[in-house]
């Protein structure tokens, strides 16, 4: 879509769509529908998009990037990061390898289950999360509220078409992470801890769900069981899921 300056104030679904694309460092067509604009049709996507965006010229707010040869994605313009007082990294257009991980985490936090989940940094919440020193990775947690559990946190890793060997020892090496801090072990123990890997096709899924209870779910309760020394009936959730139309941006990626 070609998009022209915008020459009018911004709305508060404006102001809320722009902080939303801060957030992610990028949006789509689709996950502005969803948010945004329950109950309409996406030409009423395409006309804010209209209204919002920028020529090169930089007179507006949001600019397309390809995403891949069929598709394209939105990010803040300099007048965006100003208007937001962001950081002007939000403006950047993202590489291809930051493009399929925040394509990824767009899906999971706003498509899939919508409204459900929310990014957070253990950072930010020094009361809850007392990490001191460690070096935690600041990106990626997210809170999850299901109906009918307790609020849940989560950690995501996202599949860039390594082989699923790789990919165990990756999702081994973070939840000996938080096995290893004691700030996380209440919510291991009462089940309110959970990561998700986001992977390519749901072939893939099912080879990684069998590597998942066959290997490392054993090796974690018996390390949690040498950590508190007694016998726990120990639930570490890890869940797999296909992310659609991922797998085209990886190929391109790895073209």
């Amino acid at each position: 879509m070609n998009l022209k300056p915008s020459r009018t104030t911004c709305t508060e679904r404006d102001l809320k769509i722009l902080k939303h694309v801060a957030e992610f460092h990028m949006t789509t067509a689709e996950a502005l529908l969803v948010l945004f604009f329950q109950g309409k049709r996406i030409d009423a996507v395409k006309s804010t998009l209209r209204r919002l965006g920028t020529s090169k010229s930089g007179k507006g707010l949001l600019q397309s990037e390809p995403l891949d040869s069929q598709r394209v994605y939105y990010r803040l313009s300099s007048r965006a990061v100003r208007l937001l007082g962001v950081s002007r990294d939000r403006a950047r257009p993202l590489g291809r390898q930051a493009a399929c991980k925040r394509y990824a985490l767009l899906w999971f936090i706003c498509l899939q289950r919508p409204g459900k989940r929310q990014l957070f940094q253990p950072q930010d919440y020094p009361e809850l999360f007392p990490l001191g020193s460690s070096r935690f990775p600041r990106h990626y947690f997210y809170f999850d509220q299901r109906s009918t559990a307790p609020l849940r946190i989560g950690f995501v890793i996202i599949d860039h078409g390594a082989h699923p060997q790789r990919l165990l020892r990756k999702l081994r090496e973070k939840a000996l992470l938080f096995l290893n801090h004691t700030c996380f072990t209440d919510y291991i123990l009462s089940h309110s801890l959970e990561m998700t890997l986001l992977t390519l096709t749901p072939e893939k899924q099912e080879s990684l769900e069998r590597l998942i209870a066959q290997k490392l779910l054993p090796e974690l309760q018996r390390k949690l069981i040498q950590r508190l020394g007694r016998p726990h009936p120990f639930t570490f959730p890890v869940q797999i899921e296909t992310v659609p139309g991922l797998l085209p941006l990886i190929g391109a990626h790895l073209r």
